[in-house]
Formats: C-alpha cells, sequence, structure tokens
C-alpha cells in the first residue's frame, strides 16, 4: 500500500512538470534588443593638397584713347571672356566640434579666358591740313592669363552626414590682366598742295598691356569624403580684379603712298570680373 501511494505522488509530480513545460515552450519568444550604433565621425582636420578644373566666365569693360583719324572714339567696350580654368590647391581644416569646421586655402589657376569685339565703320575727318575719308575697323581683347586666391573657408557638418562638408569661402585674389588693341584704316587724303583729288593712304597701329591686379573673392562649395583620405568638391567662385589701367606704348604705319612708321602712346582702362565653377580632389595628410 505504501508503495502504491509513493508510486502515485511521484507520477503526479511528473505531470506538474511536464505541464510546466510544455506551457513555457507556448509561451511567445521575445526578440533580443539591438542598439543602434552612431556612425564613425569622419575627421576634417589636417592639411591637404589637390587640383581642380573648371569653366570661368566674366566681364570687362575696356576703356582706350582714340586714335587714327577720329574713327575709334573713345568710349567702353562690354567684352566677355570666358575659357576653360584650372590649377592646384592646398590648405589647411581644423574641425572644431561635431558640425564646425575652420579653413584656409590657397589656390594657383591657368587660364585661358579671353574675348574680343571689333568695331568699324566709315570716316570723313580733317587731318594733317587735309581731308581723310575711307573705312576702318578696330578690335579690342581681354584676356585673364592666369588667377589665384588666399580664402579663408568656414564649413558646416549635418548630422548623420560626418563625410559631407558646406562651406563658404572668401578671401584675397589675383591675377593678370591682359588688355589689347589694334587697329586699321584705308582711304583717301586730299589737300591743296600735293594731294588735290586725293592720294591713297592705309595705315595700321596696335596696343598691348598686361598688369597683375588685386582684388576679391567670395563662394561657396560642398565637399565629401571618397576612399580613406581622398575627398571631391565642387565650388563657385565669384572674384572681382578691380581697374587695370595704365599708358603703353603705339606703334603704327601710314601709307600715302610711301609708308612712315611712328610711334606714341595711348591709355587705357579695363575693369575685370569673373565667375567660376570648378570641381576638385584633395588628398588629406596626417591620421
Amino acid at each position: 500500500m505504501r508503495d502504491l501511494k509513493l508510486k502515485l505522488l511521484t507520477g503526479a509530480a511528473l505531470s506538474c512538470v511536464f505541464a510546466q513545460g510544455a506551457y513555457a515552450a507556448d509561451l511567445p519568444t521575445k526578440a533580443p534588443v539591438y542598439t543602434a550604433q552612431p556612425s564613425p565621425l569622419y575627421n576634417w582636420t589636417g592639411f591637404y593638397a589637390g587640383g581642380n578644373v573648371g569653366y570661368s566666365w566674366g566681364r570687362s569693360e575696356v576703356t582706350a584713347d582714340s586714335f587714327t583719324f577720329g574713327v575709334f572714339a573713345t568710349g567702353d567696350e562690354n567684352v566677355s571672356p570666358k575659357g576653360i580654368i584650372g590649377g592646384l590647391q592646398a590648405g589647411y581644416n581644423w574641425q572644431s566640434s561635431r558640425n564646425w569646421v575652420w579653413g584656409l586655402e590657397t589656390d594657383f589657376q591657368w587660364s585661358g579666358q579671353k574675348d574680343s569685339v571689333t568695331r568699324g565703320g566709315n570716316f570723313d575727318v580733317l587731318t594733317g591740313g587735309g581731308e581723310a575719308v575711307g573705312t576702318g575697323s578696330v578690335t579690342v581683347e581681354s584676356r585673364l592669363s592666369w588667377l589665384g586666391t588666399v580664402r579663408g573657408r568656414i564649413g558646416y557638418v549635418a548630422e548623420g552626414w560626418p563625410n559631407i562638408l558646406w562651406y563658404g569661402t572668401g578671401g584675397l585674389a589675383y591675377g593678370r590682366v591682359k588688355t589689347s588693341a589694334s587697329a586699321s584704316a584705308t582711304g583717301t587724303f586730299t589737300d591743296n598742295s600735293n594731294c588735290e583729288g586725293g592720294c591713297p593712304f592705309s595705315s595700321a597701329l596696335s596696343s598691348s598691356g598686361a598688369k597683375i591686379q588685386l582684388g576679391w573673392a567670395l563662394g561657396a562649395g560642398v565637399e565629401a569624403a571618397l576612399a580613406n583620405k581622398w575627398t571631391w568638391k565642387i565650388e563657385y567662385l565669384y572674384v572681382d580684379l578691380g581697374t587695370a589701367s595704365g599708358t603703353v606704348p603705339l606703334s603704327g604705319t601710314v601709307c600715302a603712298p610711301g609708308c612712315t612708321a611712328f610711334a606714341g602712346t595711348a591709355t587705357y582702362s579695363n575693369r575685370m570680373t569673373d565667375s567660376i565653377v570648378r570641381v576638385g580632389l584633395n588628398y588629406r595628410f596626417g591620421p
């Protein structure tokens, strides 16, 4: 009898254990909790250097002295120099916090930027004791030979995008502005002494001057990390080089019908402004 009670108690206990196990197996399993890890910070601090290429277009307001039989009157010519531009840049960035980057950059650009305008017309003027009648033309050319800047930069790194830098930039600009003019005229010259009825004549002259100008640059851009320490950027700059002016040699010939060379001087001014869009590639040194 005692053995029978023991068996019954043991069986009841085992039933409870298996029932609890089956109930536990039926309970829903809680999924593991994963904590999102913050994106690693890209370190913008350090020296960098690279190259760039782009396109530039500008406005050049040229004023020159009148010359040659009064055909080419003093006045403004609006020329639009444009062309490919490219060069090198180097600088330093300091990331003061997660979001703000301060920097200094210098660059030097070689420029194929130039444009010219030609005017022509008829003339009938009194000169040299007689009357000159004919046609003539003048060509004015403006060229930006090279350009450099030294600029500060201030950049912002948005939350969640640590490898993209949005920045504004501004500072000193300098460049070589070249201004050229050439003219030609043909016609007849009549006076009361030895050219009654008109003597044929022709004339040609040219003048050129170049100056290194100081001005300012202002712009904005975006720079992004590629891989390792390489970054790429796209940038816009507005450049104002002020007004280049001076007195330059003037030379030419007059043939009526014998040819005589002559030389003199001419004064000019050239106000140059420029817009540049360029893409660049940089390599950052350091850790």
